[in-house]
C-alpha cells in the first residue's frame, strides 16, 4: 500500500523531527537560563540596593513634604507598587499566566491601588511627584486593561524571547 515510502525515508524524517524538537527545546532552556538570570539580578537589586535608595534619592523630594509619621507608611507603598509595576510588566511581556494575572495579580493591584484609601492617596502623591512606574501608570490609564494585549501578538512573541522591547509611551 505504500510503496514509494521507503523505511530509511521514515527514518531520515523521524530524525529531522528529533532534530527539531532538540533545537527547540535548546531555545526554551536559554529562555529560560536567561529569565532565572535576570529574575536574580532583579531580587538583589530589591533587596539590597533599593531600600537605600528610597529614603536618599528616590524618595527624598516627595519625603520632604510627608509629616515623619507618615514616612515609614510611604516607602512600605512605594515598595509595595514598585513591586505592582513589575508584575504588570512580567505579564506584558508574556512570563505570567493569564489565570494567575486575572485571578492573582490584577485583581490584588487594582483593589489596593484604586479601592484602598491610603494606598490611593499615597499612589496619586508618587504619580504627582515621580516620574516612576509607567507600566503601572499605564495599567490604570488603560482602564485596568491586559497588559499581555498592549502589542501585537507578532510583536509580544519577540519581546517574550528577547528579539523587541516592550514599548512604553507615558501613560496621561
Amino acid at each position: 500500500m505504500f510503496d514509494w515510502i521507503s523505511l530509511s525515508d521514515v527514518a531520515a524524517f523521524a530524525t529531522a523531527i528529533g532534530v527539531g524538537i532538540a533545537a527547540w527545546a535548546l531555545v526554551l532552556q536559554r529562555y529560560q537560563a536567561r529569565a532565572q538570570f535576570e529574575d536574580t539580578i532583579v531580587q538583589q537589586y530589591r533587596e539590597l540596593i533599593k531600600p537605600r535608595l528610597l529614603s536618599n534619592a528616590l524618595l527624598a523630594d516627595l519625603m520632604t513634604s510627608v509629616a515623619e509619621g507618615d514616612r515609614e507608611r510611604l516607602q512600605h507603598v512605594y515598595i509595595y507598587l514598585d513591586l505592582c509595576n513589575e508584575q504588570v510588566f512580567l505579564r506584558a511581556i508574556g512570563r505570567v499566566s493569564r489565570s494567575t494575572w486575572r485571578v492573582q495579580w490584577s485583581e490584588g493591584i487594582r483593589g489596593n491601588v484604586r479601592d484602598n484609601p491610603t494606598i490611593a492617596a499615597d499612589w496619586q502623591r508618587i504619580k504627582d511627584t515621580t516620574h516612576d512606574f509607567e507600566e503601572l501608570r499605564r495599567f490604570e490609564s488603560s482602564g485596568w486593561s491586559d497588559p499581555k494585549r498592549w502589542e501585537p501578538l507578532w510583536k509580544r512573541v519577540l519581546i517574550r524571547f528577547g528579539v523587541a522591547t516592550l514599548r512604553m509611551p507615558r501613560a496621561s
